[in-house]
C-alpha cells in the first residue's frame, strides 16, 4: 500500500513538475507534449428575512486535468491524470461532499501496422476523502463512512492493442486484464465492501477489458466532448456480468477564463454491493452521477 501510494505522489509531482517547465518550450523535447487544464465552479446563496425560506449556502468543485504525451519512432507513450473535488457548505447541514475523483493513466505503446499498437495500459482510480450515503454527517454518524482514500482505489494492468483511426477516437482492447481492488480500511473490509472477502483489504481478478475514448473540439473550439467507457469482465467467475463505467464531459467556453461543464457518470460493478436505507448490503445497481456548474478555467 505504500509502495502503491509512493509511486502515485511520485506521478504526479513528476508531472507538475513538468508543467513549469512550459515557460521555457525548449526545456522539454519536441517529441514530448504537454497540455492541461484547471477550473473552479462556484454557487453561493445568502437569505435574510426570507419569507419562503431558504438556507444559506455555498458550494464548490474544482477541478484539473494534465495530459503528457510522447512520440517518437513506432513509440508511444501518453499519460493522464484526472482529479477533481467539491464541497457544499450549508449553515445548518454542515459540509457535503459533492465530487471526488483522482484518476492516472499510462499507456505505452508500439506501433504493429498503420492504426494498431502492441500496448500496455496501466491505471489507477480512487478518491481524496471520506464519502457517507447521506448528508447532513451527524456526530453518531461519522464512524459510518462508505468510502476514503484507498477505499476503495482500483489498480488495472492490461496488455493488448489499442485502435487509433484518428486524433479523436482510441480503442483498447485487452483479453489479458489483472485488476485488483483496494479496501485499505479495517471497517470497510470487515463487512466486504467492494466485493473483498470480510476482512481481506484487496481483491484480485483476471479478465478481459475495454477502454474507449472519443474527444472533439467543435463550435470554433468552444466547445469540447470528451468521453470514456471501460468495460471488464472477470473470467473466472460470471463472466456474463460485465463491469461498465461511462463517463460524458462537456466544457463550454464562454469566455477566455469564463466557462460552463457538464458532467455525468454512470458505473455498474457487480462486485459493489449498494446498502439500503438500514445500512444492509444488497445486491449491485446502477451508479449514477451528475456534475452541472460554472466558473473559472484556465487551458494550456
Amino acid at each position: 500500500m505504500k509502495k502503491i501510494t509512493f509511486i502515485v505522489i511520485v506521478y504526479i509531482f513528476g508531472v507538475m513538475g513538468l508543467q513549469a517547465q512550459t515557460a521555457d518550450t525548449a526545456t522539454i523535447p519536441q517529441y514530448w507534449k504537454l497540455s492541461g487544464s484547471a477550473a473552479i465552479n462556484m454557487t453561493q446563496s445568502s437569505y435574510s428575512n426570507w419569507a419562503v425560506g431558504g438556507q444559506n449556502s455555498i458550494a464548490g468543485v474544482l477541478s484539473g486535468g494534465l495530459v503528457l504525451n510522447y512520440k517518437k519512432n513506432k513509440w508511444t507513450w501518453n499519460n493522464t491524470l484526472d482529479a477533481a473535488y467539491g464541497l457544499m457548505i450549508q449553515d445548518e447541514s454542515g459540509r457535503s461532499k459533492t465530487d471526488d475523483k483522482i484518476e492516472i493513466a499510462s499507456k505505452l505503446g508500439l506501433k504493429a501496422a498503420k492504426k494498431w499498437s502492441y500496448t500496455v495500459l496501466v491505471q489507477f482510480k480512487t478518491q481524496f476523502d471520506k464519502g457517507y450515503k447521506s448528508y447532513p454527517v451527524e456526530d453518531a454518524d461519522k464512524g459510518s463512512y462508505t468510502s476514503r482514500f484507498m477505499a476503495p482505489g482500483y489498480l488495472t494492468t492490461s496488455l493488448g492493442m489499442n485502435y487509433n483511426p484518428n486524433a479523436d477516437f482510441s480503442l483498447f482492447l485487452s483479453p489479458i486484464t489483472m485488476r485488483t481492488t483496494f479496501v485499505q480500511d479495517k471497517m470497510l473490509s470487515d463487512v466486504g465492501s467492494y466485493g473483498v472477502d470480510p476482512g481481506k483489504k484487496s481483491l484480485v481478478e483476471y479478465g478481459a477489458f475495454v477502454k474507449a475514448t472519443y474527444q472533439k473540439k467543435m463550435v470554433e473550439d468552444r466547445i469540447l466532448l470528451k468521453s470514456k467507457l471501460e468495460l471488464f469482465t472477470n473470467w473466472a467467475e460470471n463472466p456474463e456480468n460485465i463491469d461498465v463505467n461511462f463517463e460524458l464531459n462537456i466544457d463550454f467556453k464562454v469566455t477566455k477564463w469564463l466557462s460552463a461543464r457538464l458532467y455525468g457518470q454512470m458505473i455498474y460493478y457487480d462486485d459493489v454491493r449498494i446498502p439500503d436505507d438500514n445500512g444492509v448490503l444488497k445486491g449491485p445497481r446502477l451508479q449514477v452521477k451528475q456534475v452541472l456548474g460554472i466558473g473559472l478555467s484556465y487551458i494550456f
